[in-house]
């Protein structure tokens, strides 16, 4: 499942800081949750996380 937002328009639409969204985002693809890429996030669980 992709998202429909941009890091900027994501942080805007969370009324947040969008280097605060970057270092999330980073967060949960080291851990992977998700998948960014330069005009995306794709979502690779939805239900639940990996073992």
């Amino acid at each position: 499942m992709n998202l429909p937002f941009r890091r900027e328009k994501l942080a805007h639409y969370l009324s947040a800081d969008r280097s605060a969204i970057s270092r999330e985002l980073m967060r949960m693809e080291k851990d992977g949750l998700i998948q960014v890429t330069r005009n995306q996030i794709a979502l690779l669980y939805m239900l639940s996380p990996p073992n």
